[in-house]
């Protein structure tokens, strides 16, 4: 009675046919599996979704694997081979109940069952059958890691003994499980921190960070380690900063790990940024810049002069930007030679130079050096100093095509931010070809992406420049396929800043900032919001979120 009432509320929810519910219904009575199962199996619906329609249908909570905690006092009231057997595993003793996950609530003979088995009256939540095995795995899979958990309470975690601990398996399995889970979600960061208790891990997706697990604090160290140890650190080193970094195929896919280690008052955190080479963009076209923007910018980067800056916060994609712009200049008729810190990507026929502050190889020094090796292109990772910013403007005045990167809000900051440098003003008018800013906003999952129509009186309209009139954008929901989120990858806003003849007696008469960008945006320039807005216009993004990235004053 009960499975037929959730086929059919999958039915009224459109997540399956009626045609669908009336084939699954047949193969279930000839293989005994249930409905659930028969109904994953024939492919017809995600296993989350499922597990949160049951869960809704029953009023009961669904727990992602994220979200489980398990307490050793709770899941130790059964035995391994009963849990498999229920399929239900107890994972919080919560006042006088037992909270038990299950793959399958409606077992009302198991829940009876372990409601004997334990004393305790049963408190129900759903999980999904990869998330059931992960338990099982954490829980009993690994007999040894609970052996070291114990053994860890009462060792001193002694120098000597820190790196046998994090070679013990456990430790590593759960480094190793951490990483492969921080790629295939497409994580661009894995930070592992020491809170008072626990050692929260997140993973920052798509821009944002979200909490993925809780490890015990007695494995702290061990962790850390661990990673020290992979990424060729010092483990010995826990007051001071190190960084270093890891190259490792995870899920069949090369990957580079860039790791940095930091002390704080709870001990050392780590943080690993992953780069994936397969995904790196290389072309000029995959960057997301509108048409006319793209073919602005095409015609600044095949001029045989000059300096072109991407500018925007940590994170933003100008280094990705930079890659591509490499690449499509890229041709065994010209020189490019590179200093960066690091090399994240690595591009054929292109000569990279990696920044060693230690063996003298600075970003002003390294370009000294690059200026007599009869460079066509020249590209510095980052204008961080006056030395290494009047370098590059005088290179750029004397034949070389110079790219970098610089630190500011928006694009017309760029030439005041390297006036501020110390370089004079009639060098940046007539050296600095362009300035491009960017920033990276997450893109609309397309699965669960819905309509509205914006209110007139929207705060939105407050604070972006929106059309006026009724307008029709698309907003965040959440389902299975973007792990509730609503957004699933990065959309790009962009604003191109183009030096013209007026820009340049600008800077010479030494205008501020604003004047200079009301100055562009009056000859042309998109602003970022306005990109922002027109990318969510198209569907692309939400306002809400071209609000988080892009918002500017008015």
């Amino acid at each position: 009675m009960e499975v037929r009432r959730l086929g059919q509320m999958l039915v009224e929810q459109g997540l399956i046919t009626q045609d669908q519910l009336q084939t699954a219904l047949r193969v279930k009575s000839q293989t005994g599996d249930l409905l659930g199962e028969t109904l994953a199996k024939m492919g017809v619906i995600d296993e989350e979704e499922l597990a949160r329609t049951l869960a809704n249908q029953l009023g009961i909570a669904f727990l992602a694997t994220e979200e489980v905690r398990l307490q050793r006092d709770a899941f130790t009231l059964i035995s391994e081979s009963q849990a498999k057997h229920y399929g239900a595993m107890p994972i919080e003793r919560r006042g006088e109940k037992l909270v038990v996950a299950m793959i399958d609530p409606l077992n009302v003979i198991a829940i009876d069952e372990i409601s004997l088995l334990t004393g305790y009256p049963v408190e129900t939540v759903v999980v999904t059958r990869e998330t059931f095995e992960e338990m099982l795995s954490v829980a009993h899979g690994t007999a040894d890691e609970r052996e070291f958990l114990e053994d860890l309470d009462e060792q001193d975690l002694r120098l000597g003994e820190l790196e046998d601990l994090a070679a013990d398996s456990p430790v590593v399995r759960i480094v190793d499980r951490l990483l492969e889970r921080a790629a295939n979600q497409r994580a661009n960061d894995l930070h592992i921190e020491p809170l008072a208790e626990v050692v929260r891990v997140r993973f920052r997706v798509d821009g944002v960070l979200r909490t993925v697990d809780r490890l015990p604090m007695e494995m702290h160290e061990a962790l850390i380690a661990r990673v020290k140890i992979l990424a060729s650190l010092d483990i010995s080193e826990r007051r001071a900063p190190q960084e270093g970094r890891i190259d490792r195929e995870i899920s069949g896919r090369p990957v580079d790990l860039r790791v940095t280690t930091s002390p704080t008052v709870m001990g050392e955190k780590v943080a690993i940024r992953l780069l994936d080479r397969a995904q790196a963009i290389t072309s000029l076209t995959n960057l997301g810049m509108d048409e006319k923007a793209l073919e602005r910018y095409r015609n600044l980067i095949h001029r045989p002069h000059g300096m072109i800056l991407v500018t925007g916060p940590t994170g933003s994609g100008k280094t990705t930007t930079l890659i591509a712009t490499l690449h499509a200049l890229n041709t065994p008729e010209v020189n490019i030679i590179t200093v960066e810190d690091p090399v994240e990507y690595f591009v054929e026929g292109v000569n990279q130079i990696q920044v060693n502050p230690k063996a003298g190889v600075t970003f002003a020094n390294g370009l000294k050096s690059v200026l007599r090796q009869d460079p066509d292109i020249v590209m510095i990772g980052e204008i961080r100093d006056g030395e290494t910013a009047n370098i590059g403007v005088r290179s750029a005045l004397t034949g070389h095509l110079m790219l970098s990167t610089i630190h500011t809000n928006d694009s017309a900051g760029v030439l005041t931010r390297l006036i501020d440098l110390g370089v004079k003003p009639f060098l940046v008018a007539s050296a600095v070809n362009g300035a491009l800013s960017q920033r990276l906003g997450r893109r609309l999952c397309a699965a669960c992406r819905e309509p509205y129509t914006l209110a007139p009186d929207a705060p939105e309209r407050l604070v972006l420049p929106i059309p006026r009139g009724e307008q029709v954008f698309l907003r965040e929901r959440g389902c299975s396929k973007c792990d509730g989120t609503g957004y699933k990858g990065r959309v790009a806003f962009h604003e191109l800043l183009v030096m013209t003849t007026d820009l340049r007696e600008m800077i010479l008469s030494e205008a501020s900032t604003d004047q200079i960008r009301l100055a562009a945006v009056k000859q042309g320039m998109k602003t970022l919001a306005q990109d922002g807005v027109d990318k969510a216009m198209q569907g692309l993004t939400s306002l809400s979120e071209v609000r988080r990235v892009a918002y500017e004053e008015e």
